[in-house]
């Protein structure tokens, strides 16, 4: 599996937010060597985005090998910028299966229109598997919606304490998740029709 994640680091993801992130990847990185060492091996790459955008690595790493680098959070939410950014990233690989999840906490401060045409545009995304995990009542639903074209893959996550079970769920393949896993319901809402 080769997973991709995008990461809000805009200034509002700063303090609790994007500390509760910095603790969810500690869990994802562990239950993730644990998926891989059942025989499918894992490709993590991270995208960092705010006012630019910034690859942790250059390339997929192997997910026994990834270290996690906390972020600096700071300035706008350029997430037409990482669209774009994530095209070329996708566009350069040969025929990888691709899963990747978004985490925002807010509103697109550049031309997102522009970033999901140029997406829209790449096979590779066209055919991946991909989530959102909208982090608070300010992430704008519709954009998010727009980038997995299915609103039942985008969690809405109110309370940080559930933040770790939403990007397991979006990250790691349902049957690999255990049958005890699951995001409370009072905290992911996937069936508001305004966000269509």
């Amino acid at each position: 599996m080769h997973l991709i994640l995008m990461i809000d680091t805009s200034g509002s993801m700063q303090g609790q937010k994007i500390g509760s992130v910095n603790d969810a990847m500690e869990n994802l990185i562990a239950d993730l060597s644990a998926y891989s060492g059942n025989g499918d091996e894992v490709f993590i790459a991270v995208e960092f985005f705010s006012r630019n955008v910034k690859w942790m690595d250059d390339n997929f790493i192997w997910i026994n090998s990834f270290e996690w680098k906390e972020p600096i959070c700071t300035g706008m939410t350029s997430l037409g910028k990482a669209c774009l950014s994530l095209a070329e990233f996708i566009n350069s690989m040969k025929d990888k299966e691709v899963r990747i999840v978004l985490l925002s906490d807010g509103c697109p401060t550049d031309d997102y229109d522009e970033g999901i045409s140029m997406l829209e545009t790449i096979p590779g995304f066209i055919s991946s598997n991909r989530y959102a995990i909208a982090i608070g009542n300010d992430a704008d639903m519709p954009s998010l919606v727009k980038f997995t074209a299915d609103q039942d893959k985008v969690f809405l996550v109110t309370d940080l304490d559930n933040l770790l079970a939403a990007i397991k769920m979006a990250a790691i393949p349902k049957d690999a998740l255990p049958e005890t896993m699951s995001t409370p319901q009072a905290d992911v809402n996937t069936e508001d029709d305004e966000w269509a």
